[in-house]
Formats: structure tokens, C-alpha cells, sequence
């Protein structure tokens, strides 16, 4: 169980990442030679393609096709690759074409979400009085209109909800029983204290860069725009999305982070804790994104898949939580 359920996607994440690594350190290299400063645009082309086109194809096959990571995430990367190379070689005559590329990719994605817009948004509304959960229903309308909801796409949607729409409503029905996490783990005070040193290293490393490297301050302030932005999305959806409990059904949220629906029947046991065995890696720490200790360690009677942001799944048969009031949850979970 733990060699299928953990081992090997971390195995082909390292490979990965150890020869992604690999090749941007090589072609760095290369580029400081004078073979490609004779031959500068024969090795563009190459240098561009293994970059832009080669480490993406690698995500594919060990990570996307190895692990539970969503297709879309390689839109991402390809991005990322796409302004790394550009940034490295602002001469490069060929990463135009990769831009228009992406450009094209883009107003696809987006001019299908457009044209489907009030599809999706009546469908989240007849959905809306079923389910208290906006991310839920959001993926439901996404998938019924485009046949499949796409995890970046909703992910970051709701991201965007939460840092803008701080009023939004808690996420439970009258007939709930709700337990928050965040007000003795202290989640959204050190949330705060992120968001802020974010803001003042920002302003700082702008500052500093902004004379000598020009392009890489406005890449990296927008890079840290997006980083408040996200940890205030993050700090609100925990307020706002807290475990549900009604009748035989339970569902536990972190956030944006973890979502989870299961019935009563399938814990096997509840074990209060102070924190848990970092070196049992079946375990699923949800604590971790309060940036707290867990106080239960829930064991399930077969694993359990729980899903992420931006799509990502995990699969598990121990998961560790955090809840505010202890005695009412362990009482509610053993009724």
C-alpha cells in the first residue's frame, strides 16, 4: 500500500524535476560558449525546442501520465518555459512563434468558457441549493456544459472568489453541523503574517532589480502580486469552507486545499493526537495547510481519494485533521 500509494509518484516527481533541472543547467551552460556564439541561431532553435517543447513532453509522461496531476497543469509549465526562455535569450527569434502559440491556446480555452458562460452559471445556480459548496458546484456546471471540469481553470476561479469576496457566506446548510479550523489553530493570523512579508520582500526586491534587471522586476512583481493574492484566497476559503456534518454524512474542507465526502460507517476509528508520525508516509496531514498540529488521526475502513486544487487527487487510508472544538467532533463522529 504505501510503495503504490506514495513511493512512485514521488519517485517520477524527483526524476523529473532532477532532469528538468538537468537540462536548463546544460543548456545554460551553452549559451555561455562561443560555439553558440557562432552558431547562435542553429542552437537557438535547439535550445528553444528542448525548453519550450522537451521538458513539457517530459511532465507528460512521468508526471501526468504516472501520477494523479491534471492535464492542465502542463499549460502552465509550457507558460513557464515559454517566459524562462524568452527571459534567457531575449534575442531569440523563434520563441515568438511559442508565444502566439500559447496566445492561440489561451483564447481557445477562454473563448469556449465565454461563449458557455450562462450555461455554466444557470447550471451552478440549480445546483447551488443541493450542495453548499461553490468549488463543488462549480466543477459540476464546468463539467455538465464542457464534458469535463478543468481543475486549473476552476481552481483558480475560486481562488479569485475568496480573495475578492471576503463577505461570501459560510458554506453550510441550516441543517449542518459545522466545525471550523481556523480560530484556535491560528491559520489566518500567520496567513496575515505571510501576506505581509510577501508585501514588503516584493516591494523590496523590485526596488532593488528594477534598475538593473528591468524585465525580471516586472516578472517578479507580478509573480508576488499573484502570490498575495492567492494567500489571501486561501486564508478566506478556510473561514469559509468548514467540516459539514449531517446525519450519516460527513464532509471535510481545508480550504481550497482538501475536500472530502464520506459517510460515517467507512472511519474505522478516531484517535486524538498531538501530532503524528512524520515517517509514516501513508499518512494524509490536512493540518499542514493551517499551519497547525493535528489534533485526530481518522483511520478508514478501505482508502479514500481526496481531492485537491487545481484537480489533484490523493489517495489514502489515514488522514489527519485539525478542528476546533475536539469533544463535539470526536462525539459527532462516533454517533
Amino acid at each position: 500500500m504505501k510503495t503504490k500509494l506514495f513511493s512512485l509518484p514521488n519517485s517520477y516527481k524527483l526524476l523529473f524535476v532532477g532532469i528538468a533541472l538537468s537540462i536548463l543547467v546544460a543548456e545554460y551552460f551553452m549559451m555561455q560558449t562561443t560555439v553558440f556564439t557562432e552558431r547562435t541561431n542553429t542552437l537557438s532553435l535547439a535550445i528553444t525546442l528542448d525548453l519550450v517543447i522537451g521538458i513539457p513532453v517530459l511532465y507528460y509522461f512521468l508526471i501526468i501520465k504516472k501520477t494523479e496531476t491534471p492535464l492542465a497543469s502542463i499549460l502552465v509549465l509550457y507558460l513557464g518555459m515559454v517566459t524562462l526562455t524568452g527571459f534567457l535569450m531575449p534575442n531569440n527569434p523563434y520563441i515568438h512563434w511559442f508565444e502566439w502559440s500559447l496566445i492561440l491556446t489561451e483564447g481557445l480555452l477562454i473563448g469556449i468558457v465565454v461563449f458557455n458562460f450562462r450555461k455554466i452559471i444557470r447550471i451552478y445556480r440549480a445546483e447551488s441549493p443541493k450542495k453548499a459548496d461553490f468549488i463543488v458546484n462549480l466543477e459540476t456546471a464546468f463539467t455538465a456544459v464542457l464534458g469535463k471540469a478543468s481543475g486549473f481553470l476552476t481552481g483558480e476561479i475560486a481562488i479569485m472568489r475568496y480573495c475578492f469576496y471576503w463577505k461570501a457566506p459560510i458554506e453550510a446548510f441550516e441543517e449542518h453541523q459545522i466545525f471550523t479550523m481556523h480560530k484556535k489553530s491560528g491559520a489566518v493570523a500567520i496567513y496575515v503574517a505571510f501576506i505581509m512579508a510577501t508585501l514588503v520582500e516584493a516591494t523590496a526586491v523590485h526596488v532593488l532589480l528594477n534598475e538593473w534587471k528591468p524585465t525580471l522586476a516586472v516578472v517578479l512583481l507580478i509573480l508576488s502580486i499573484y502570490s498575495l493574492l492567492y494567500l489571501v484566497g486561501a486564508a478566506v476559503a478556510i473561514t469559509k469552507r468548514p467540516i459539514l456534518i449531517e446525519g450519516n454524512k460527513i464532509i471535510f474542507r481545508v480550504g481550497v486545499f482538501y475536500y472530502l465526502e464520506l459517510d460515517k460507517t467507512q472511519i474505522e476509528k478516531i484517535e486524538p493526537i498531538k501530532k503524528i508520525d512524520e515517517t509514516d508516509k501513508t499518512i494524509l496531514n490536512t493540518a499542514a495547510f493551517l499551519m497547525t498540529s493535528p489534533n485526530f488521526l481518522l483511520h478508514f475502513d478501505a482508502p479514500v481519494t481526496v481531492k485537491g486544487i487545481y484537480g489533484i487527487k490523493k489517495t489514502t487510508q489515514k488522514m489527519a485533521v485539525f478542528v476546533d472544538d475536539k469533544i463535539a467532533f470526536e462525539k459527532a463522529i462516533t454517533l
